[in-house]
């Protein structure tokens, strides 16, 4: 990495432009990206992509193929959302972010654009135009684009030319939007696949990969359920990732490793090697080592992220759904001592934080309760203390910032888990590491 020459504060400033222009609240729907996507000239038609979309493991895929393809030699760009520490996380071409002044490059022409339309595009759809843009102008060889929410109406689905889908695990989250039993988010996701196109699905109940099957014969899209057509055996999971064997297209991987913690990041990285296999016939050929080496230096910031904090051993994790509390508990248990454990936890208040405690009971360990500062979403600790008691917790302590809630559990000695939401790591995080660490 060459030498940073911005700052966190340069990143905040493009998110506030962006914020300025764009319209403050979530509407899905893709009318107001294609109008302005076609005034800027259609950049999403210059590149291909690969289009990831899940409820849960998106970013630990999206992060595992654009890694592997980078060690192929292509030039690659990876589109994530959301951001922990500052906005400029979104966008890396190369494994590099792209710097604020080309951001703001892009953000001139999309605010000029923007005059000659009446409805304002959301911010997801301001800033998902504006990395297309960087993207077209970059010419990449591939794009990984993870969605933001889920699937059909998602800006990122307006992609043209879309190499694979690739679908990540699906439970409940986003039910406002997305409906609220799994097969109604499954058909919202479902929805993103391409006619005669190509996709992966991690699979995982029998009824969401028989709807997905379905909707590929009926578009005939050549699609693979994963989790029915590799097999695998983890060997090992410890703090410094998962090594597992994996047997699919005939090939076998002995004593592959990903960077990445935890017994469900080995369904994760089968995905996307099936989604790496289904390029070949885009001409992109990728060999067992470079696998390896583009699975070894995954890091996602966010997601079951080991730091040392205020001299404490402290374990980040974004999970925000039961189904991804669920699996984070396997994880913690398989690697933390239970008697040595203590839980920071905040949550928003339409993520079903009742179920999350319940199943955090299973650790055991000592409970911290918070909110995230300045935002009206987060749950208050009031009504958090609630779900705990009702889910069986004692003991539980109501601390008003993140800050303090890490410094007492830290105090209490073990090590400490922070989870429920995206925005609680974001604020320690930010409160404690520097620039370059997170990067």
């Amino acid at each position: 990495m060459g030498i940073v020459r911005w700052t966190t504060k340069d990143f905040d400033d493009v998110e506030k432009r962006m914020s300025c222009i764009a319209y403050p609240v979530i509407r899905p729907g893709l009318s107001r990206i294609a109008r302005l996507l076609k005034y800027l000239g259609h950049p999403e038609r210059s590149f291909r992509a690969i289009h990831v979309v899940g409820t849960n493991g998106k970013g630990s895929t999206a992060a595992s193929v654009e890694s592997v393809l980078r060690e192929t030699g292509l030039k690659t760009a990876l589109y994530t959302s959301p951001h922990l520490v500052h906005f400029g996380e979104r966008l890396r071409i190369g494994g590099e972010i792209v710097s604020p002044d080309k951001w703001n490059e892009a953000i001139d022409v999309v605010e000029s654009v923007l005059r000659k339309i009446c409805e304002k595009p959301t911010f997801f759809e301001v800033s998902t135009a504006a990395a297309f843009m960087i993207v077209a102008s970059e010419e990449v060889d591939m794009a990984v684009v993870e969605a933001g929410l889920g699937g059909r109406l998602d800006a990122t689905n307006i992609l043209r030319n879309v190499a694979v889908s690739v679908l990540t695990s699906v439970g409940l989250d986003h039910m406002e939007y997305l409906g609220e039993t799994p097969m109604a988010v499954a058909a919202e996701k479902f929805s993103v696949l391409r006619p005669n196109g190509k996709s992966c699905f991690a699979g995982g109940d029998v009824r969401l990969e028989r709807a997905y099957q379905n909707r590929c014969l009926f578009l005939k899209n050549q699609g693979i359920v994963t989790s029915r057509f590799a097999k695998w055996k983890v060997r090992k999971v410890d703090l410094s990732g998962t090594i597992f064997d994996a047997f699919l297209f005939g090939e076998s991987f002995r004593n592959l490793k990903t960077g990445l913690v935890g017994r469900y990041q080995a369904l994760n990285a089968m995905n996307a090697i099936v989604a790496l296999r289904l390029l070949s016939s885009e001409g992109v050929n990728v060999t067992k080592e470079q696998i390896q080496k583009g699975f070894r230096r995954v890091r996602l910031p966010g997601r079951f992220d080991i730091r040392l904090l205020e001299g404490g051993t402290v374990i980040l994790d974004g999970a925000h759904n039961p189904h991804g509390i669920n699996a984070l508990v396997e994880a913690v248990s398989e690697l933390v001592p239970r008697d040595a454990l203590s839980v920071v936890f905040a949550s928003m208040k339409d993520k079903d934080y009742r179920k999350s405690l319940s199943l955090l009971k299973k650790l055991e360990g000592k409970l911290f309760l918070t909110q995230v500062p300045g935002m009206d979403r987060s749950a208050t600790t009031e009504e958090l203390k609630e779900a705990a008691v009702q889910a069986g917790w004692d003991g539980i302590r109501t601390i008003d910032t993140p800050g303090k809630a890490l410094k007492e559990a830290l105090e209490a000695g073990g090590t400490v888990l922070c989870c429920g939401s995206l925005y609680l790591v974001a604020e320690i995080l930010k409160k404690n590491i520097s620039v370059g660490e997170c990067l």
